[in-house]
């Protein structure tokens, strides 16, 4: 496939990606209690307090677990708008200002 013709499904699928998180990131703050993360929940008491959690360490880390949600969802739109400027400007830089926020960002999640 030439670069030509492929320049447009892989900017439909970064975006389509796009769209996945900002779903994802609405949905985060919903379920971020529910039964269907409860192994993360275990996962995360046990990896902190392998005696056993306090009473309110589920509550705490579904709060958090809710507000990486919207955090998710900005970075979402933030990928979404440099990918369409990126496409219609057709500039190299717009293209690694995209890259080096996608390198940096886990940083900043991770600290």
């Amino acid at each position: 496939m030439k670069v030509m013709t492929m320049r447009p499904w892989m900017v439909r699928w970064l975006l389509a990606v796009c769209a996945v998180h900002v779903l994802v990131g609405a949905l985060l703050p919903w379920l971020g209690g529910d039964a269907l993360f409860d192994g993360y929940h275990r996962g995360i008491e046990a990896a902190f307090w392998p005696a056993g959690a306090p009473g309110g360490a589920r509550t705490l880390d579904a709060w958090r677990l809710a507000l990486f949600g919207p955090t998710v969802q900005l970075m979402a739109l933030w990928m979404a708008a440099l990918i369409h400027l990126a496409d219609r400007l057709r500039q190299p830089h717009t293209w690694l200002w995209l890259i080096a926020g996608l390198l940096l960002w886990p940083q900043g999640v991770r600290a």
